[in-house]
């Protein structure tokens, strides 16, 4: 999956990043800086490979989530999904980035 060295890399960043998330969980104005951090040192190294984050075995062909997800987001925003569920029509998206922004401070 990764090299021997970018093995050596992430296990050198690890104890930063767990520096970082600690400074995130007293004070949210540092979350940022962990995830950077963490993501530049963690997971992108991974996601650089091309494989798939959820089945390590797989290429990743369908970027950025590796995985079809047209019928999730038809099935959640089929009108009779949505009155299922009680809510008024909404455009659902998978990974809408408003709400992952919302998680930045979440670590």
């Amino acid at each position: 999956m990764i090299s021997l060295d970018e093995y050596t890399k992430e296990e050198a960043a690890l104890p930063g990043c767990l520096t970082s998330i600690d400074a995130c969980q007293n004070n949210t104005g540092d979350c940022l800086g962990a995830y950077l951090d963490c993501n530049l040192a963690l997971i992108s190294p991974y996601q650089a490979t091309g494989m798939n984050p959820y089945n390590i075995l797989q290429e990743c062909t369908q970027p950025p989530l590796c995985m079809n997800t047209a019928p999730l987001e038809r099935f959640m925003n089929s009108p009779t999904t949505q009155a299922t569920l009680g809510v008024e029509f909404m455009l659902w998206i998978v990974c809408d980035p408003i709400v992952e922004e919302g998680f930045l401070s979440d670590w």
